[in-house]
């Protein structure tokens, strides 16, 4: 991708994780583990108590290094869920951040009521993420869920900011089209508006069912399972999915600048001519 200009706006996707930055952080937090630190500053202590011999040294090197791998065995799963809950929280905090600047943008503008409206894009963003990882464990369906709303909400940025390119370009039409070229804003208009209103109605709707969709039924007396929940986190990914697909085909047929061609519903996508910049974080 090419570098960010000063009016880009950019949002990076929370999921896949990066392997490497797993693996990075949970070595780093194994190091500076109490545990580990305790375990290398007796062995430390230990040998200066033997007088520093060679021989003990290794022994008690290798029964700590021994106690450390069955440790960390016991207890690596919990650590790993630990570090993966961390960068998702910073992910998902970070597109807040620049959200919630657009949303500022628009203040700064006066257009309180856009404003206003992908304002409540964010909340429930923040509050189905909230949902989604609340009790730590990861699963494929919740980071389909969690993407497909991260797409959603940069579509909102990208209709919103389509909007008001119609805005101004119907405010020119005044003096300066013609009829059939105000009907013809006019009914794009119509359309980013319905665009927005039915992705806002979707995240709502997943913001609703999330929780139910992802928490298993209580069992009937049988013992048999009854199957509802897998049909609720399909059903939820199933609504998410022909959202984004409508988004991208409106984005299309109006020409709505995409991210990039390769990732459309994520990155930068530049603010439409005439747009104040986005200051630099």
């Amino acid at each position: 991708m090419t570098a960010q200009s000063k009016n880009q706006f950019q949002m990076a996707p929370t999921f896949p994780l990066e392997d490497a930055e797993i693996k990075r952080r949970i070595i780093n937090a194994k190091l500076l583990h109490p545990v580990t630190l305790g375990v290398a500053f007796g062995c430390i202590g230990l040998t200066v108590l033997l007088k520093g011999s060679i021989v003990g040294l290794v022994f008690l090197g290798g029964l700590g290094f021994a106690g450390l791998v069955a440790w960390w065995k016991n207890h690596g799963a919990k650590l790993e869920a630990k570090v993966i809950q961390a960068m998702i929280l910073e992910s998902n905090q970070a597109q807040d951040r620049k959200l919630a600047g657009i949303v500022a943008r628009y203040r700064r503008r006066r257009l309180y009521h856009y404003a206003s409206a992908l304002g409540k894009f964010i909340y429930l963003k923040k509050q189905i993420e909230q949902q989604l990882h609340q009790d730590g464990k990861l699963t494929s369906e919740k980071e389909q869920i969690d993407s497909l709303v991260d797409k959603i909400c940069a579509a909102a940025c990208r209709l919103f900011a389509k909007l008001t390119e119609l805005d101004r370009a119907i405010a020119a039409s005044l003096t300066s089209g013609t009829p059939e070229q105000m009907k013809a804003l006019e009914k794009d208009r119509t359309e980013v508006l319905e665009r927005i209103m039915h992705a806002y109605k979707t995240v709502h709707e997943t913001f609703q069912h999330v929780t139910d969709a992802l928490v298993p039924p209580p069992l009937p007396d049988n013992g048999a399972g009854s199957g509802t929940t897998a049909t609720n986190v399909d059903d939820v990914i199933r609504q998410l999915e022909e959202e984004n697909r409508i988004n991208r085909a409106v984005r299309e047929r109006l020409k709505i600048q995409a991210a990039t061609p390769e990732d459309p519903d994520f990155g930068a996508f530049e603010e439409p001519p005439g747009s104040p910049q986005l200051e630099a974080e």
